[in-house]
């Protein structure tokens, strides 16, 4: 089991883009209308983070990079956010391919985004299941 905090308020200037991130789907017409959703009714669904070492309440987003766009856009300075303690590169990358691949539509990405992301979750699988 993954060591996770619940849903929880964090400061939006607090939160870094994941380091290796793949994926470039943050077009401006999704955003502005991911952001007009939120003015109505919210976030609904939190993002996922977790801690960045050496950074005081600093927190690298494993999922939700546009939700995060979208509320800075709505006006927001704080995200309900899920957060992952103790988390090796490995798991990290694997939550943030997973994320991806489930919630935005995998045909819509570039090859170089496939390519690159699919990369990435291999060879973090590969060095934590053995013989993957």
């Amino acid at each position: 089991m993954l060591d996770s905090e619940n849903r929880t308020d964090l400061a939006i200037d607090k939160l870094r883009t994941y380091k290796n991130h793949p994926f470039n789907n943050l077009d401006e017409e999704s955003i502005n209308e991911m952001a007009e959703s939120i003015k109505t009714i919210g976030v609904i669904n939190s993002i996922s983070v977790r801690p960045i070492d050496g950074e005081e309440e600093a927190y690298e987003i494993l999922s939700g990079h546009k939700r995060v766009e979208a509320a800075k856009k709505a006006g927001l300075t704080t995200i309900p956010a899920k957060i992952f303690r103790n988390l090796i590169d490995d798991i990290a990358a694997i939550i943030m391919c997973e994320t991806n691949f489930f919630q935005v539509s995998f045909p819509t990405f570039k090859h170089s985004e496939k390519a690159k992301s699919i990369a990435e979750y291999y060879n973090a699988l590969s060095s934590i299941v053995p013989y993957v």
